[in-house]
């Protein structure tokens, strides 16, 4: 049966008995607390894996789907499982194996010159990082709020955005090595020509372009990628502002949208609404509501008002030379002019801020702006390319745990959150159609809307829509389902399709995708016997 991960010519204790005995024994695990470990999730359920598989290497990836294909085994291939709120480490189906690359970690190059690094699926982003740091390399790499432990490679293979110039993942990476179903390598670009000067320079070769099929696929596993990375910027100026109102955020979208159009805004900005920020420092208050429905709207502005938010909230940042920056910013200010007013912080004004808090910390009002500049500090941050834990907390929004005391990771507090990421037109007009047919059903389904509008380029927005619920009532997480599906056939309906998707919802888009047939048939080209992630961004009839 091709495509639901069932068939087997052998039973699964061989299999595991000869991936030991070509890997060694701690390469495979399939003891009950590994099934329990990689089968967890923060949606409401997920299918269980049958065991885990750790290669170490790109010989051993091999290995692995060369034994696979002899006992008609299928592999799941994760880089580290962190992704939260739309499958996280489990697979597609059930009894799959995991096939864990987090411990591939080389760093194979990074070339300052010309901006780029060359890794293996589980280098994590503060891995990276940290490299860069420890080198003294004058390099900034693209971080997301996913934190330091999670991979660059994982991110990339779903065509993730982060927050820096390099934000499209996607498009600033190059140079894939992929071992496909059968064990053999490909090298994408120009990564195949032995004499190539620009394999890590230059996206493509010649003839057809092929990188784009391994991303959001189940046709090979890639096994390195090259990234591009942005030189340390000569100036750099964050910018936050308020939004009072759905009405305000439309025409600020349309205000800014020339200026993300020409590259005066030169990288991702951010639009959050109060909610996610409120998530990120507070939990849903069950000590005065029972939770059976959204917070009231007066508890709502409350909050708002003690974290000085608007209703909506803007984050960003311009990277270049003084003279590019200090133009950025004023062009900024004349867009919005009339609308809201930004505020620009670099390093210069949050040491001046340090001064000042040290000779009046004892005043009230510079004790609640200190609160707001230590979380602008983290913001900053990331946009600087530092991965930090903290925006994660937001996933424990409607936990019962108090997540202070909690690890970092939402899965080991139990967190529950299911994610919708839409895409949307960069117009005010198509921002409001978007909220007036998702909130009307958070409303009914007694959630809170964690919504950020992401400018991604000039014409478009990803909106990555959260549904947070307490994942120890069978009620709530049945209801934090059937709104995700409402979520899903709507946003359908209207136009607002998703770039990437939760395991729960692969197969059901893939059958409306017309060239669905035609992905098949390279499926089974490339993978007859259904090896790699059978389900995986592919319909199963």
């Amino acid at each position: 049966m091709a495509g639901t991960g069932t068939a087997s010519n052998t039973s699964t204790v061989d299999f595991f008995r000869e991936l030991r005995d070509r890997l060694g024994q701690n390469a495979v695990d399939d003891s009950r607390s590994a099934v329990e470990t990689y089968g967890r999730t923060a949606m409401p359920s997920a299918p269980r894996p049958s065991g885990v598989v750790r290669p170490q290497s790109r010989d051993e990836v091999i290995d692995c789907l060369k034994l696979a294909n002899e006992h008609r085994k299928p592999l799941y291939p994760i880089s580290g499982g962190k992704n939260w709120g739309l499958g996280s480490a489990c697979p597609t189906t059930d009894g799959q194996v995991v096939m864990d690359l987090s411990g591939m970690t080389r760093i194979l190059e990074v070339n300052e010159q010309l901006g780029y690094a060359v890794i293996e699926p589980g280098v994590t982003q503060g891995q990276l990082f940290q490299y860069l740091q420890d080198n003294q390399i004058d390099l900034w790499m693209d971080a997301t709020g996913a934190g330091p432990d999670a991979t660059i490679v994982g991110n990339l293979m779903e065509r993730g955005y982060g927050h820096s110039p390099n934000g499209d993942r996607f498009h600033n990476s190059c140079a894939f090595e992929v071992v496909l179903a059968d064990g053999s390598v490909i090298e994408t670009g120009w990564a195949h020509h032995p004499n190539s000067q620009v394999s890590n320079l230059f996206k493509t070769g010649i003839g057809p372009s092929i990188d784009g099929l391994f991303t959001q696929s189940n046709l090979g596993v890639v096994t390195r990628a090259t990234i591009w990375l942005i030189p340390k910027p000569q100036a750099f100026k964050a910018y936050v502002f308020r939004i009072k109102s759905d009405e305000e955020l439309a025409a600020v979208v349309d205000a800014l949208r020339p200026l993300r159009s020409l590259g005066v805004i030169n990288s991702v900005v951010h639009l959050a609404n109060d909610y996610r920020v409120i998530s990120g420092h507070h939990q849903f208050p069950y000590d005065r509501f029972s939770g059976e429905d959204p917070l009231p709207e007066a508890a709502r502005a409350e909050l708002r008002k003690a974290m000085g938010l608007g209703h909506w909230n803007a984050l960003g940042a311009f990277y270049g030379t003084k003279d590019s920056v200090q133009g950025s910013c004023r062009a900024m200010r004349k867009a919005l002019r009339g609308i809201t007013k930004p505020i620009f912080i670099d390093d210069a004004k949050l040491q001046w801020f340090d001064r000042a808090y040290r000779i009046a910390k004892w005043i009230p009002a510079v004790q609640r702006l200190n609160d707001s500049v230590t979380s602008a500090r983290s913001a900053i941050a990331l946009l600087k390319g530092k991965p930090v834990h903290d925006h994660l907390a937001g996933s424990g929004w409607r936990s019962r745990k108090a997540w202070q005391d909690q690890p970092t990771d939402p899965l080991d507090r139990g967190d529950g959150i299911i994610w919708l990421t839409p895409l949307v037109p960069l117009t005010g007009d198509a921002c409001q159609q978007f909220l007036s047919c998702v909130e009307p059903i958070f409303a009914e389904f007694g959630f809170e809307p964690l919504l950020t509008f992401v400018m991604i380029s000039g014409r478009v927005m990803c909106c990555p829509t959260t549904i947070c619920y307490d994942r120890s009532s069978d009620v709530e997480s049945l209801r934090a389902k059937e709104c995700y599906r409402r979520l899903l056939s709507v946003c359908t309906e209207q136009g607002f399709l998703p770039y990437r998707c939760g395991i729960q919802s692969m197969s059901t888009l893939l059958q409306t995708n017309t060239n669905g047939s035609t992905i098949s048939k390279l499926k089974h080209t490339l993978d007859p016997l259904q090896i790699i992630a059978p389900g995986r961004y592919q319909s199963i009839h």
